[in-house]
């Protein structure tokens, strides 16, 4: 959705109030790297397993930034996951029928960016951002959030069978 569409304007966000993610994404598609950026779409497109509409037209643009950012960063993927997560949840709006094709079409996309990530980067939490990714897009919800835990939460896990 582009960031000029009427659509955006009372759209709700993680804490299921109107929230217009448009500016943030707009600075991250001129400066991709900058973390406080991406601290405050974490923070209003995501809250506590909560989602809106806002969370789910922003995954295009959150795409698009992907894309054009050869930094390496973890934020897109992992974000872009963890609304996925969250858009199965019954408590969390359906996808609007108007977005389908775009949110679709941008996962697709998402796949074969996080595919070039896992080739070129060797930061951990890029890895496991891309895998998560993957999983997501092959239908692998429990393994895409596996993925998304962290080293120790992955030893803890292993440790707990038997297998550490």
């Amino acid at each position: 959705m582009d960031l000029s569409d009427k659509r955006w304007v009372g759209l709700r966000g993680g804490y299921r109030i109107p929230y217009d993610p448009r500016p943030t994404l707009a600075n991250l598609l001129r400066n991709p790297g900058l973390g406080q950026l991406w601290s405050a779409l974490w923070e209003d497109l995501y809250h506590q397993g909560d989602v809106g509409v806002a969370s789910f037209a922003a995954i295009p643009t959150i795409v698009k930034i992907a894309s054009l950012d050869r930094s390496g960063n973890w934020n897109p993927y992992a974000l872009a996951v963890t609304i996925e997560q969250a858009r199965h949840s019954r408590s969390n709006p359906e996808l609007p029928t108007w977005l389908t094709s775009t949110y679709e079409e941008a996962w697709g996309i998402l796949f074969g960016c996080a595919l070039k990530l896992i080739e070129h980067t060797k930061d951990e939490n890029a890895i496991a951002s891309a895998i998560s990714v993957i999983a997501m897009h092959k239908g692998q919800r429990n393994l895409a959030r596996l993925a998304l835990c962290t080293e120790n939460e992955r030893l803890e896990m292993v440790a707990s069978v038997g297998w550490g």
